[in-house]
C-alpha cells in the first residue's frame, strides 16, 4: 500500500487504487483532514467529508455552529492565552 501522495505532478484518482468510495477514519485529526483534503482533490467520494470534519474537529468552530443555528449549548469560553483562560476560569467560578 503507497502511504503517499506526491502533489507536485498531475494527480488522477485513476492513480491510486482507492476503491468506489473512502471511509475516512484515521485517528489523527490533522492527518485525516489532509489526507480527506487530497481525495477531495481527485474527487475520490469519502464519507466524513473534510469541511465536515473540519468543523466538528474544531471545538471553536463546532460550538459557534451549533449557536448560529439556536442549537442548546453549554455555556462555553475560548481563550487566546493561558492569562484569558484564567481570567475567565476565575470569573466563572467565582460567579457560581
Amino acid at each position: 500500500m503507497q502511504r503517499s501522495l506526491k502533489l507536485t505532478q498531475i494527480v488522477k484518482r485513476e492513480d491510486y487504487d482507492f476503491g468506489d468510495i473512502v471511509l475516512e477514519r484515521c485517528v489523527s485529526y490533522f492527518r485525516g483532514l489532509h489526507f480527506t483534503a487530497s481525495l477531495e482533490f481527485m474527487d475520490v467520494p469519502v464519507l466524513n467529508k473534510f469541511d465536515v470534519a473540519n468543523v466538528c474537529g474544531n471545538k471553536m468552530f463546532m460550538t459557534l455552529l451549533l449557536k448560529k443555528n439556536n442549537i442548546p449549548t453549554p455555556k462555553t469560553y475560548f481563550s487566546f492565552s493561558s492569562e484569558g483562560a484564567c481570567r475567565e476560569f476565575r470569573k466563572s467560578w467565582i460567579s457560581h
